[in-house]
């Protein structure tokens, strides 16, 4: 019992040394010294009844934990990617393009650039759904994101605590391998990363970047974008307007929900839409005012959609164009290759009239051989099509075959070879 009673006053006389260090180390409030009864609760001589004022704390429930202060913590030094769709491009030396009278695409105007610089404060909030931290900075005219400062928000009180600044409430609370802290409208959750801290970096499409924003703000009017034409590839429309192609690698950059959106509404487009395609391609569809980036890798030579425009930027200047191959005919009505060819002493080449799968190739072709488009579209033909009676320019959606005949209204378009 003796042992017993001894390490009890042993332990007691270490808290109660504690509570008097933290005491001490404490400046006595005025509210402290005011609401202390004993005599000795006062200053004499510059000191206080320890006893006296530690029980009025106590008893006011006044001795609280202090409000953990922000940690920063040192981080190398890292330049901030600022992306080419946000910056002037400069203007080609090459001989300017030039559009054929027969295009019927609407090709967004190139826009003029101006840039504007002006101080602001950082400040912290959200991007929009799918964006990165220094995608959204930048776009709000800062140069991009504190890291270090957002490294501070390591826990989820923290996280609710600026969430909540920001008019968030969080009704989920968790950690999801991603590079950025998050929240997520649908069902108000707010995720920390578990991953190291990345400004350039989101994988959530359906979630919202945390951002610090710090930096001179700048005002960047990109240039240099065009839509192609509808079912269009890059570099076929590209190659049709004068360029020697596709610029990949500014295309490649359009590769999250506000990147497309910001771009084509730039570019005095109506996004209603907003979202990502398995599509090869970003993409605009005019009739929805759909914005649209692709999930899928890029190509310059793909577009899935034949309701949709490629969102296209172009470079190079191509060499001057070529004449009508005369191996591309016109069969009669109802007619196939087959006959059409050999009518002419050739046979059908399957391989070229394949290459004519897209709405804007079977019309260029057809308008090149001085025929009238009024209707372009895609037929479930074997064949692409002339229909004279709406003067209808139509690629076909099966796989060729120069032996089949095509309805009655419509006449055969065929490449013969010797």
């Amino acid at each position: 019992m003796a042992l017993g009673g001894a390490r009890g006053g042993m332990a007691f006389l270490l808290a109660w040394t504690a509570m008097l260090a933290w005491v001490h180390g404490k400046e006595p409030r005025n509210a402290d010294l005011n609401t202390c009864h004993s005599t000795a609760c006062s200053r004499n001589n510059g000191t206080v009844d320890d006893t006296a004022l530690l029980q009025n704390k106590l008893g006011r429930g006044s001795l609280q934990a202090e409000r953990r202060p922000r940690r920063r913590r040192s981080r190398p030094w890292r330049r901030r990617r600022r992306y080419s769709y946000y910056q002037p491009v400069p203007v080609s030396t090459t001989s300017e393009a030039s559009v054929s009278t027969t295009s019927t695409s609407s090709e967004a105007p190139v826009m003029p650039t101006t840039t504007t610089a002006t101080p602001a404060p950082p400040m912290w909030t959200l991007g929009e759904l799918h964006d990165t931290c220094n995608d959204y900075c930048q776009f709000l005219g800062y140069s991009g994101c504190d890291l270090a400062e957002m490294e501070t928000v390591d826990t989820e009180e923290e996280l609710a605590v600026e969430m909540q600044n920001l008019g968030k409430t969080c009704l989920v609370n968790g950690s999801i391998w991603n590079e950025i802290a998050t929240y997520e409208p649908e069902p108000s959750g707010c995720y920390l990363n578990r991953n190291a801290l990345d400004c350039d970096s989101n994988r959530q499409e359906k979630h919202q970047p945390l951002c610090y924003c710090i930096g001179t703000t700048t005002t960047t009017t990109p240039v240099g974008w065009v839509l192609g034409e509808l079912h269009d590839t890059c570099n076929d429309y590209c190659q049709y307007t004068g360029y020697a192609g596709c610029d990949f690698e500014r295309i490649v950059e359009i590769n999250r929900i506000p990147r497309a959106r910001r771009l084509l509404e730039s570019l005095n487009y109506t996004c209603d839409v907003s979202d990502g395609e398995w599509n090869e391609v970003p993409t605009y569809r005019p009739d929805v005012g759909g914005c649209y980036y692709n999930r899928n890798a890029l190509s310059c030579d793909a577009n899935r959609r034949e309701e949709n425009q490629p969102v296209c930027a172009c470079n190079g200047t191509a060499p001057s164009p070529t004449p009508l191959d005369p191996n591309w005919v016109l069969g009669p009505l109802g007619g196939n290759c087959d006959a059409t060819c050999a009518g002419l002493g050739k046979s059908c080449d399957a391989t070229s009239i394949g290459e004519i799968n897209r709405i804007p190739r079977a019309r260029r072709l057809l308008q090149k051989m001085n025929y009238t488009c009024d209707v372009s579209g895609g037929q479930w033909n074997k064949l692409p099509t002339y229909e004279p009676g709406t003067n209808g320019c139509y690629y076909n959606r099966n796989p060729v075959d120069c032996s089949v005949d095509v309805s009655g209204h419509l006449q055969p378009l065929c490449y013969c070879t010797v």
